[in-house]
């Protein structure tokens, strides 16, 4: 008796992986906050679109194009490719654009990335890796500007629309 409640308790364990994380959730748009060290500075808002599914027979991505726009002076925009891993219990880009699922989300190092920086200006983005938090729905993650060279900022990003 022991060993079927063993067993029932691991299977419960692997069947109960949280649902409630949502990685890039289309028709939302989000807030973001970069962390200068001594202040958080708010930086426009993100909003994320299902553009692909690319990868290989064992290793996806969904790869999303983000529209990044501040309004801070004179209203612009930037855009940025991020690619979003998939699970081995999730493969399908189209579902996982729709409904709740975990992730890593990181830029794609092959386009032109534009984001925003501390100062408010139209910079290029070197690196981005995120991911985002279950409990409160805020993606969070380190971002480098201009060059690989440069200092890594952490930001935060939170919903400003709900479903």
């Amino acid at each position: 008796m022991k060993k079927i409640a063993r067993w029932a308790l691991a299977f419960a364990a692997v069947v109960s992986v949280s649902g409630s994380a949502m990685a890039l959730p289309e028709g939302l748009v989000y807030k973001i906050t970069l962390n200068t060290g001594l202040r958080k500075v708010p930086s426009g808002k993100v909003a994320f679109t299902w553009v692909e599914q690319a990868g290989s027979m064992w290793n996806d991505t969904c790869v999303s194009a983000v529209k990044w726009c501040t309004d801070y002076g004179l209203p612009s925009c930037s855009n940025m490719l991020v690619h979003e891993e998939l699970t081995s219990l999730d493969q399908d880009c189209e579902y996982r654009a729709v409904f709740p699922a975990d992730a890593t989300i990181y830029n794609d190092p092959l386009y032109e990335n534009w984001g925003y920086n501390s100062r408010q200006q139209k910079t290029r983005v070197a690196r981005l890796s995120a991911m985002q938090d279950g409990a409160n729905f805020v993606i969070k993650g380190v971002c480098q500007f201009n060059s690989a060279l440069s200092m890594a900022q952490s930001f935060a990003m939170v919903q400003a629309t709900h479903p």
